[in-house]
Order: C-alpha cells, then structure tokens, then sequence
C-alpha cells in the first residue's frame, strides 16, 4: 500500500512538472497570440459602446510587440537603454524603424510579432519568426501604436515602450512582466465620421505622451517671429527666433527641440545644428539668438529647419504631444563697414 501510494505522488509529481512545462513552452506564446487577436475583438466592442474610455491588458512575450500600422507607413521605436558600471550610469536612446509586414498587403493592420529582431547598424526591427496579422477594414480608426517588451545586451531592465504616432514613452518594468496595462480613448472623429481611437500609457505609465488627431489643426497655429539686428560687415550681430505656442498648448522643455542651419555659398556660412541646450524655454514660447558675422556687404539668406513639440491639456482630455518641423528662412541686409 505504502509503495503504491509512493508510486502515485511521485506520478503526480512528474506528470504534474511535466504538464507545467509544457504550458510554459506552449501556453505562455498561445496566451499572448489569443489576446492579441481579443484586442481586435475589444477594439470593436468598444467602438460600438459609446464609451470614451476604457482599458486593457497586453500580454507580451519575451521579446514581442504588438503593433498597428497605417497601410505601407512605417513607425519609430524608441529604446531608452539603461548602461551601468561601478562608477558610471548612462543612457542611450536607439530610434528604429519597423516596417509593416508584406501580410498587410499595403491595408491598416493590427500585427502581432511573437519574437523580434534588431539590425541597429541600419535601424532596423523586424520578426524573426512569422508574425500574425489583421487587416483592418472596420467603421473605426486606430491610431498608430508600438507595445513591445525587449531586453538589449548589457542592459538590466526590460522596457516597455509604448509609442503613439512620432513620440514616445519608456518605462522600465520588472523582469517578469507579461501584462501590460493601456488606455483605449476614444479622441473624436476623422473627415468621414469615423470614430478614431488610440491606445497609451495609462496613468501609472509616468509621463505617457498621447496624440489627438483632432488637435493636429490647433497644434499648427503657432507663432513664428523672425528678426535680426542691423548688420555690419566685419562685427557680430544676432539672429532671432521665437516660437509662441497656441492658445490652449504649451511648448514641451523635454522634447529633443533642435535648429539646423543650411550653409550656402552666398552667405558664407556653413551646415551646423543647435541643439535644445540653445533655446530658452517657457511654457509658452521657445526662443533662440544666434550670432552671425559676415565679411562682405549685401543681402543675404539664411536658410533653417526648426523642431519642436507642442503640448495639449485640458481638466477632460488626457495629454497630448505634437512635433511639429518647419522651414525658415531670414533675409537681412549685411551693410558695409563705415
């Protein structure tokens, strides 16, 4: 008696360990896959539910993303890699590109990656295994979005980075994080009545950045105002430059903001960037001052690139960030030195 009951404990035991491995190989890839496809099925859902926000879980394998796509549009994927040493802790950002999958033959898409790949020398994302794809084709519109979870060599957190239509967020999560939490919001409208939806950070996603479509028109009626002192050949003067945000948005002090100035001939200046360390900040104006000298007389042209980001809020709208990027140009007359 004793020896069968010896039998079946370690029967229990081995078949039981056996069963648990087996649901870690198999069931863990086949949870993440169902609940990619039940994201579709709650996307719909709510589209229909009048509601205008509600929430859910993602879950991610080592090494996955979920993703939508806008027909043969590419999106970003911003890594915050975390480096440390016994002296020293730093960061590097990766800016990488996905491409949307063949399999979404040039329609929206709903993609589910179970395994990534990295090609940082030409920045680059893809799916080293066969990725499942939805094309989409419903009464609704989802917003661009990233959800992956990735873990780069010599790094000693997994980040989940959840990116919406050119910003993003990166936030370091535990080492067992499967289950990622995000908003589904419902912002408005687009052009033929359709609802638009997008999925971001939820509240806890410190920071999370989220895009409104129909904000896009309000976001582009910023102020620019270009001047420049009286130029004299020989001596230093100065450019300027002041961005003054719409009613309702601030400037965003974080976003990466950068001018990049165009060298020619005829003005004598050469190709050069300055960074966001260069600008002043408000919370409603950006502002810059550069000084110029030229060795010769007469009209000159100085052309320029400018970005920067707005930031939308209000007591019953989530945020919302917008990079904008615009072509300058300053023409001043450079008089002879008397």
């Amino acid at each position: 008696m004793v020896n069968f009951l010896v039998t079946v404990v370690l029967a229990i035991l081995i078949f039981g360990s056996a069963g648990a491995i087996i649901a870690k190989v198999l069931g863990v890839e086949q949870q993440a896959k169902q609940n990619f496809y039940q994201l579709h099925k709650e996307l719909k859902e709510f589209a229909e539910s009048g509601k205008i926000l509600s929430g859910y879980i993602i879950i991610l394998d080592e090494e996955s993303f979920v993703a939508k796509f806008d027909a043969n549009k590419a999106t970003n994927l911003y890594l915050k890699r975390t480096y440390k040493s016994p002296t020293d802790e730093y960061f590097v950002t990766d800016s990488l590109e996905i491409d949307p999958p063949s399999q979404c033959n040039g329609k929206d898409c709903l993609v589910f990656c179970p395994h990534m790949s990295f090609d940082y020398e030409g920045g680059k994302v893809g799916c080293s295994e066969p990725p499942f794809v939805i094309t989409l084709d419903d009464d609704f519109v989802v917003t661009p979005f990233v959800v992956a979870r990735h873990e780069a060599t010599g790094v000693e957190f997994r980040h989940r980075v959840i990116f919406v239509e050119g910003y993003a967020v990166t936030e370091t999560t535990g080492y067992s994080t499967r289950r990622v939490p995000v908003n589904v919001e419902v912002y408005g409208n687009d052009d033929a009545g359709r609802k638009i939806i997008s999925i971001g950070g939820t509240d806890g996603a410190a920071g999370a950045h989220r895009q409104w479509t129909g904000l896009t028109t309000g976001a582009d009626s910023y102020k620019v105002d270009l001047s420049s002192d009286d130029f004299v050949v020989g001596e230093s003067r100065n450019i300027k430059l002041v961005i003054t945000a719409p009613e309702g948005y601030t400037i965003n002090k974080d976003y990466p903001s950068k001018l990049k100035l165009s060298g020619n001939q005829e003005s004598g200046l050469q190709d050069y960037t300055f960074p966001r360390s260069a600008f002043t900040f408000t919370s409603s104006t950006l502002a810059l001052e550069l000084p110029l000298r030229f060795d010769s007389p007469g009209q000159k042209v100085i052309n320029a690139q400018i970005r920067f980001a707005l930031d939308y809020s209000s007591a019953s709208s989530p945020v919302g960030t917008f990079p904008r990027e615009k072509d300058i140009q300053w023409t001043i007359v450079v008089s002879p030195k008397e």
